[in-house]
């Protein structure tokens, strides 16, 4: 089965090709059901319902609509032939739809040949991967932690999603790249370009705040008591996230702020930061560690450890760092010196953010506005394809 590249714009799901012949009516060309009969997908019909709106010398276009009773995407294929020649079978997927959500759908093939050309939608089934109302273990998995996945990104991008599935675009009030976000005691905070510091306690209603720089801010964590906010030259700490505060950069273990990429706690008195290739004893870029504010060491890792982006660790102690050179990678590890690669699709785009629900659930964000969720950290999927227009450069999980 041939599936040509998505390309998404508010919704509508886009296959990159025109068709230039001329296409007979195809099932439910005039806006009623699919016409000659249910497509004969491994669905039951009564599971969907679909409208073909649109059968022209362009393309097939409709609507479906999810009636799993619970959450589901769908791959739809349809059959091009074009003086009585069967071309390539063509399919798109959905995005995930809650029960009773629809999605805009269309589907073309680019061709050449006398008029005549027919099409017909023939199948309609569950994309691989997505959850469904009969899965209650992935039904848990969404559920269980009842808090929302935060992840922002280019061009004041910020997203939320309380399943890592499906997700929601949220009005930052800004255009400014949202670099970094992270969440502590009951607030979201995230920083990026022009010194933008953004707040929320929900995740969905966002304020700017007076940071006082209009540097990029390219990091934001939390150490007990303190916000901290870096740019390239130097630090801003707050203690409540509204007031900020300059100070000098006095980290000893690398020469400049912008050689962090993240730095996180590890349940205990220890902290774990992230720093780039080209630190000072991290050729390859390093885990360094601090127990109770004092010196920081480089942390010896072995296996399948690569330049990561961003680390974090679920409540049984697994760590996931993700990032990579040119490609994406996630890794995983149980004491973060032993590391071990995962697969996943998309190698091409490099993964920035990661983040865990305290419970059950995984999400990672990269190039391309492409996400991976997965339930173990270990067996990944993809949640959201990525289509170019953006990227997501940081994700967190608060409650």
């Amino acid at each position: 089965m041939s599936h040509p590249r998505l390309r998404r714009s508010r919704g509508l799901v886009v296959l990159g090709f025109a068709l230039a012949v001329g296409l007979a009516a195809c099932g439910g060309g005039d806006g009623d059901d699919s016409g000659d009969g249910d497509p004969a997908g491994s669905l039951d019909p009564s599971q969907y319902e679909l409208r073909v709106s649109r059968c022209d010398a362009f393309r097939a276009e409709g609507t479906l609509t999810n009636n799993t009773g619970g959450p589901a995407a769908f791959e739809i294929t349809a059959e091009f032939k074009v003086e009585g020649d069967l071309l390539p079978l063509q399919s798109t997927t959905t995005d995930v739809l809650a029960d009773g959500e629809s999605d805009d759908f269309s589907i073309a093939q680019d061709v050449t040949g006398e008029l005549g050309a027919s099409c017909e939608i023939i199948s309609v089934s569950l994309a691989e991967g997505a959850p469904t109302a009969d899965d209650p273990e992935d039904q848990d998995a969404r559920s269980s932690s009842g808090g929302v996945f935060v992840t922002v990104g280019s061009n004041g991008t910020i997203r939320t999603s309380t399943d890592g599935r499906t997700w929601s675009d949220v009005d930052s009030g800004t255009s400014s790249a949202l670099i970094d976000i992270a969440y502590a005691e009951g607030m979201f905070v995230a920083v990026g370009g022009e010194g933008m510091i953004l707040t929320s306690t929900d995740g969905t209603d966002w304020s700017a705040v007076d940071s006082g720089t209009d540097e990029q801010l390219t990091r934001v964590a939390f150490a007990p008591g303190t916000w901290e906010a870096e740019s390239r030259d130097s630090i801003l700490t707050s203690s409540d996230g509204q007031t900020w505060t300059s100070r000098a950069d006095d980290v000893s273990y690398t020469p400049s702020f912008n050689d962090v990429h993240t730095v996180v706690d590890d349940g205990s008195s220890r902290r774990i930061a992230v720093v780039a290739p080209g630190t000072p004893g991290a050729a390859d870029g390093a885990l360094l560690v601090s127990d109770g504010g004092g010196p920081w060491e480089v942390i010896e890792t072995s296996g399948d450890y690569v330049h990561a982006r961003d680390l974090a660790r679920d409540g049984d102690g697994l760590w996931v760092a993700v990032g990579g050179n040119n490609e994406g990678r996630i890794v995983t590890s149980p004491d973060l010196e032993r590391w071990t690669a995962q697969d996943t699709e998309y190698l091409a785009h490099q993964l920035w953010g990661v983040a865990h629900d305290g419970s059950s659930r995984w999400v990672a964000v990269g190039e391309g506005g492409v996400v991976y969720t997965s339930t173990d950290g270990r067996e990944w999927e993809v949640a959201q394809r990525p289509d170019q227009t953006f990227g997501l450069l940081s994700v967190a999980f608060g409650e």
